[in-house]
């Protein structure tokens, strides 16, 4: 249904949880991957606001690893955001929330700001939406409004919120009693059974005009500094890229302890909507579909004689037999096994692979870019091998590298390559040396996508070997990390 105020959706899109490893990853977290359903997370978020919710195109805040991933996020659902303001530092939602409040509030001040996570489900939009309708008139008298999501079982890894007396001027919103932190399983059994305590879901609405006073009331250093980090700040294509200098000073510290245990004008709308937010294996286990077995199974499985398992299978099949309560999660470069009971444990054990592979927390061996993407094939001590794909029209940056030369064998399409004074056009089969030091060049100049297979030969194949001499998408030397010795 319309709605006769401006709505801005303010999607929180710049988390990089780790208990969800080996799938989501440090460049590459939960919010972009399709959890529950056809769909990532966040372009799921993007389409329930678009849908049933939104007056005025997104606000989507960001960290600036993720600029490319959400653009074509973004592309692919169909949105254009009416900007993606890009984090350089991560300090919590308090932070982040303050600047977008700020930057809506200086040319809309009564618009409402509906911020959401995006790496939360939520099924039944109509309940949903409901929900939303009794936030946005409690957020119209002035309130800050939380939505919170009745229990269904003693979670423990959850914040609750205890329901106060309801709200004279808007049927279905209620004062906020207390937050009270995650409980342990008795007190979170009696929090269920007294029916007065609801999930903090961490999705919040209120006037900009009205946030941002009470952001100057209750956090004035984040205000401060949102305000500098604001005025610094730079456009970069479509973006809104906020300078470290100045965010980095900001204090690590979540919205709800900066503003909302604090402010005399906090509500809360509970919700009846099925919601999760994904936030381990066992949460996915719990909110995914079963098998007559309790199994939940994505991708090339079979299962004998296996009960209550959590599978995620990539490319290949993964069989089990005689098994229960256990999560596999299988990926090109890494597999996981663990007791579904110990779900909440993966968060240490990816700090040990952090400690002894750092890259395999943190990256995919398949690699988004603005030009297309990437897939290492094969990495060793003295080669790598990468499938490279091109999207019509688009092309690398003019580089070169000091420590390594490349070999490009053409696989589809038609490759336009810049070579020091020469530019070449490479038909399928065909193939071309980049030797090191060399200025070059890869572009798709065709209406296909243009598939190559790179051999990189020297002792350092990392990504921080590339000297950008020139690139459309707004990279430059800057953003290359000072060379590290390879292992």
């Amino acid at each position: 249904m319309p709605f006769d105020s401006t709505i801005i959706p303010v999607i929180l899109a710049g988390g990089s949880g780790t208990r969800l490893w080996p799938l989501s990853r440090a460049k590459e977290p939960k919010q972009f991957w399709p959890l529950a359903g056809d769909q990532s997370l966040f372009q799921q978020t993007l389409l329930r606001n678009h849908r049933h919710i939104a007056t005025s195109a997104p606000l989507i805040m960001t960290h600036d690893d993720f600029r490319f991933l959400v653009a074509e996020q973004c592309r692919h659902a169909g949105i254009k955001p009416a900007a993606i303001m890009l984090e350089t530092a991560r300090r919590n939602t308090g932070i982040a929330m303050a600047m977008a409040t700020l930057h809506v509030a200086a040319t809309q001040p009564e618009a409402i700001l509906f911020f959401q996570p995006a790496d939360h489900s939520i099924r039944d939009d109509n309940a949903f939406l409901l929900a939303t309708n009794v936030a946005i008139a409690a957020a119209k008298t002035g309130r800050v409004v939380t939505f919170g999501i009745h229990p269904t079982y003693p979670e423990t890894g959850f914040g609750y919120i205890q329901l106060g007396e309801g709200l004279s001027d808007t049927v279905g919103a209620y004062q906020v009693a207390r937050f009270v932190e995650k409980p342990n399983r008795p007190t979170a059994q009696q929090y269920l059974s007294s029916g007065q305590y609801v999930w903090n879901s961490g999705m919040f609405m209120a006037r900009a005009d009205v946030l941002a006073a009470e952001f100057e009331r209750h956090a004035p250093d984040v205000a401060r500094i949102a305000r500098a980090t604001l005025q610094a700040a730079r456009s970069d294509l479509d973006f809104i890229r906020l300078p470290m200098a100045v965010l980095e000073t900001a204090p690590d510290m979540s919205f709800d302890y900066a503003v909302m245990e604090k402010t005399r004008v906090a509500a809360v709308v509970p919700g009846h909507f099925e919601w999760s937010d994904i936030g381990s294996w066992q949460a996915m286990w719990d909110f995914s579909p079963k098998d007559e077995w309790g199994n939940a199974l994505r991708g090339p499985t079979l299962v004998q004689d296996a009960n209550q398992n959590f599978v995620w299978a990539g490319d290949r099949l993964v069989a089990l037999l005689g098994v229960d309560d256990l999560v596999v999660v299988d990926t090109p470069d890494a597999l996981l096994v663990a007791g579904r009971a110990r779900a909440q444990q993966i968060k240490e054990l990816v700090e040990k692979v952090r400690a002894t592979a750092p890259l395999l927390a943190s990256h995919h061996r398949k690699e988004q870019r603005p030009w297309g993407d990437f897939t290492v094939i094969n990495d060793t001590t003295d080669c790598k091998v990468k499938r490279i794909r091109v999207m019509p029209g688009q092309k690398l940056s003019l580089q070169r590298h000091k420590h390594r030369s490349e070999h490009w064998l053409v696989l589809h399409g038609n490759a336009v390559v810049t070579r020091n004074n020469d530019v070449i056009t490479l038909h399928e089969g065909q193939s071309i040396d980049i030797p090191q030091g060399a200025i070059h060049r890869l572009e798709n100049a065709g209406p296909a996508v243009l598939e190559i297979i790179e051999v990189q030969m020297g002792q350092y194949f990392g990504e921080d070997d590339i000297e950008r001499l020139d690139d459309v998408y707004g990279r430059d030397t800057a953003e290359v990390l000072p060379l590290k010795k390879r292992p």
